[in-house]
Formats: structure tokens, sequence, C-alpha cells
């Protein structure tokens, strides 16, 4: 069956909005992105769908227009009375990352007696009634000029305007984003090395890395390699490991997934001369 097309409009706070689906349509979305500013042209993209669960909810037919500019998918598929959220991550021409959210409701069959599961609250600085924090469970690594827009709790972000690199983090009250402490001998911290991206096939697991600025790569541990795949930070020795100028990931990236990686070596032999 064949469900009403719905439309959405990206915007500023990366929250498309919500469409409630039959169980059995197969549903065409459309993302409107002529709206922002500065202008948004998508150079690849990827979806990622939580949770999980059979049958999935599954997305097919995805075409990226420059003359809109738009995204176009289809969804199909997921359990009845079930809420999905969508992640649209998305590499700019200018190399950064966006990711925008779009939930969808599976709606349940007449007869089966199914109820609406409703997504959870936004979690970013929120106390539950004990007093605990709330974080989210999937951290997601920025690159951006500017601070991410709706971060969760445990985000990390690295400013390319400065090459310094933030936490989002909270106090239970307030959540902001710290400047992160990566370490090095006498406590002028480490540097931060940007890799050159790779290029993933969906196949190859292992791959030699370069350094954009030609640094040599003797990566001595995974946890001193910051990786990022489609916007979420990957867990150093479970998701992938690193030594030297190799790293090999656990399962093969997708042939549309954005893997950005930035290497904290250790500081130079001599602490920087002191400012005025």
């Amino acid at each position: 069956m064949q469900g009403n097309p719905a439309s959405f409009v990206a915007n500023s706070t990366l929250q498309l909005g919500s469409y409630n689906k039959p169980l059995d349509a197969a549903t065409s979305i459309f993302v409107d992105y002529s709206q922002l500013t500065p202008p948004v042209n998508l150079t690849s993209y990827s979806f990622k769908i939580r949770p999980g669960g059979s049958p999935q909810l599954s997305i097919f037919a995805s075409e990226w227009s420059d003359t809109g500019p738009s995204l176009v998918f289809t969804v199909y598929g997921g359990i009845a009375g079930r809420s999905y959220q969508i992640t649209i991550n998305g590499l700019m021409s200018d190399n950064e990352v966006r990711s925008d959210y779009l939930t969808v409701n599976v709606l349940g069959g007449d007869d089966c007696g199914c109820a609406m599961v409703l997504p959870p609250p936004p979690t970013q600085g929120a106390v539950s009634g004990d007093g605990s924090i709330i974080v989210n469970t999937a951290p997601r690594f920025f690159v951006s000029a500017t601070a991410p827009v709706a971060p969760n709790v445990l985000d990390r972000w690295y400013d390319s305007s400065t090459g310094n690199i933030f936490d989002f983090v909270t106090n239970g009250l307030l959540s902001y984003w710290e400047e992160a402490t990566v370490g090095g001998g006498g406590g002028y911290g480490a540097q931060v090395v940007t890799i050159s991206p790779i290029t993933p096939d969906g196949i190859t697991t292992d791959f030699t890395m370069t350094a954009v600025d030609g640094t040599d790569l003797t990566i001595p541990t995974s946890n001193t390699l910051l990786v990022s795949v489609d916007g979420v930070w990957q867990q150093p020795d479970v998701q992938f490991a690193a030594s030297g100028d190799e790293i090999g990931f656990a399962e093969p990236p997708s042939t549309d997934s954005v893997v950005f990686m930035l290497w904290l070596s250790p500081p130079p032999d001599t602490p920087p001369a002191p400012g005025p």
C-alpha cells in the first residue's frame, strides 16, 4: 500500500517533526533544505534508524536533488505501535556534518490492540526524580566552526576554527560545552592532527591513514584516535582499533558513510613559550 507523501522543512533546530505511518504503507518522505541560511548542499548522506527489531523500519529509493535543494526517500515496514527516530546525516560541501531528526510513528492495525509508544523526552541536562542524571546512550561527534545545535550530554565537538575539542557536560542543573582536557606531559596538551578522509566501499575494514598536514602517524593506542562515523563517536578497541598509520573497523563502514578522524598526538618535546 502506498501511503500519502509527507513533507518536512529543515531548520536550525535540526528537528524535522513526526509522521504517523500506516503499518503496511510505503511512504515517500520529502525534506526541503531550501530555507536554510547559508544554503546547504549535501555531497553525501546516510540514515540511522533507532530502535532495532524485526521487522525493521526500512529506507529505500533515496535521492538528493540539487535543484531545490531537497532529499526524497521512502520508508516501509516497522512494528505496529512503535516509534522510530530516523537520523539523516549529511556531509556538506564545506566538509561539515549536519544531522536532522525525524520521528516516524508506525500505526497499529484496527484490531491489534496496539498502543503508540512515544519517543523518550529530550535528555540533555534532564534530572530524574531521584536526582540522577539522564544522558543519551549514543554520543555523537561534531565537526564545525560554530557550536552544534541541540547537543546531548556526552556529545563531543571539534571546533574547526580553533582546533579545540569540547565535551557537552551537565552539573545536574545546567548543561554546557566544556573544553576537553586531552592530556600530555607538562600540562600543555596533545597536538591535534586531522586525518585525511577515507573512502569506504561497504566491504573493507582495514585502512591506511594519512595526515592532512603530512604529519607522520605513529599512533600508539586506539584511545588517542577520535573516530566519528556518520556523526556518531566510535568506541576505541570495540568498534575500531588503530596502531601506527593503520585503522581496522569491527564492521565495514557503508559506502555512503562519512568518517572523520583526529589523532591526539603526543605533545612536543619542549613546552610552548609562555605568553606575555
